[in-house]
């Protein structure tokens, strides 16, 4: 990572998230010159010995690399460097790496906290109650590394534990003075449901709409680059590329393709 300030930082939960969600402002920012800096905080490389048989039928998903994550981690930069921006990566463990010791009848023994795609879009473990406040403290020293940079968070759409957890962070520091834009965590906000229940209902929200209609198409080119998640995510790259297409045309159709933006009123 380049020492130089940044005008602009992304917080993604996972290798993927901000690029899916961001990719066509990320682009039309750099293309004015501004610095963009992605930072994925879930990112960290796992005991490959140790592992939950859920976390290893997604590897073999995601095409059976030795290192998976070192992978993806590749991944996320050729995608950021399409948009022009630069990646950070921390080396905290998503969600299907996360283990505790429990106590067994044989002992002590390493058991996964979410061990299903159930688990993973469920209740938030009690051993990650507090994950949250790790995180942010790590995200803020980030931040003042950078000068003062524009903060860009989760809304947490969809329910994912570690978009949940992302987001604790990121409103712990609006709460602690710096400003935070939320943004539509893609493929889920497509669903109205999904996306009224992570804005809730106890605080009032201003949208912003940014068209991104000269920028979708690099965009849509950086989403391919995660080739390992497309699968996963959506099965085929052409079903990417039309739900994306989709999905941004449906939010302002008299303004051409967007991306929404949120911010506390």
């Amino acid at each position: 990572m380049s020492k130089a300030e940044y005008d602009h930082l992304y917080l993604s939960p996972h290798l993927d998230d901000v690029v899916l969600s961001c990719g066509g402002l990320i682009r039309k920012q750099t293309l004015a010159g501004e610095r963009v800096l992605v930072v994925t905080l879930f990112a960290g490389i796992p005991s490959y010995e140790r592992l939950s048989l859920f976390a290893r039928f997604l590897h073999f998903l995601w095409g059976r690399h030795s290192d998976p994550v070192g992978h993806r981690r590749q991944e996320d930069r050729a995608a950021l460097s399409r948009l022009g921006a630069d990646p950070l990566h921390l080396d905290f463990l998503e969600a299907i790496y996360r283990g505790a010791l429990r106590q067994k009848p044989s002992g002590q023994a390493l058991d996964f906290l979410y061990r299903s795609n159930r688990a993973l879009f469920g209740a938030i473990d009690p051993q990650d109650e507090k994950l949250h406040i790790e995180l942010a403290s790590a995200i803020e020293e980030v931040v003042k590394r950078q000068g003062k940079p524009l903060l860009y968070a989760p809304l947490a759409v969809g329910h994912h534990v570690d978009h949940r957890i992302a987001r604790r962070a990121a409103d712990s520091l609006r709460r602690r003075g710096y400003p935070v834009t939320y943004y539509e965590d893609f493929p889920y906000a497509k669903e109205e449901e999904a996306l009224l229940l992570a804005l809730g209902a106890r605080e009032e929200w201003s949208p912003t709409l940014e068209g991104i209609a000269e920028t979708i198409e690099e965009k849509i080119e950086a989403i391919a680059l995660y080739a390992s998640q497309i699968f996963v995510l959506f099965r085929r790259k052409k079903t990417m590329e039309r739900r994306m297409r989709a999905y941004a045309s449906s939010l302002a159709p008299e303004r051409g393709p967007c991306e929404r933006y949120w911010k506390p009123a």
